[in-house]
């Protein structure tokens, strides 16, 4: 079973984003974002599979990745400017979320930070 959720920050209501970030994390854009993907995937394991996660629950493999101690519910989180993408799972999962390149734009701006080596 794999169930992926992807959140658009400004499809959520406003005054609801607001209370969330000014009361529960006082922190930068970037990192304001990456909290709120936590909540949501806190909200998501409490309403759907009835698992309240607390800080002593969450530990990290080798790699720096984070998992749910004791739990065969296994869950990744990617965040990219105002989207979250939540995937959780029966087994290991990953998720990742870019957006798409204009390659064109791309190579004009390598381009322009480019030297020519002589």
């Amino acid at each position: 079973m794999i169930k992926l959720y992807c959140i658009k920050i400004n499809d959520c209501n406003k005054s609801e984003f607001s209370d969330i970030m000014s009361s529960r994390y006082r922190e930068t854009n970037s990192n304001a974002i990456s909290n709120f993907a936590w909540y949501c995937l806190e909200d998501i394991l409490f309403k759907e599979y009835h698992i309240k996660v607390t800080k002593e629950m969450i530990s990290y493999n080798e790699f720096g990745k984070p998992y749910l101690k004791n739990n065969e519910v296994y869950f990744n989180i990617s965040h990219c400017d105002l989207y979250v993408l939540i995937g959780i799972s029966d087994y290991e999962i990953g998720v990742d979320i870019e957006y798409e390149v204009d390659i064109n734009k791309a190579n004009k701006l390598i381009q322009k930070f480019s030297l020519d080596v002589i």
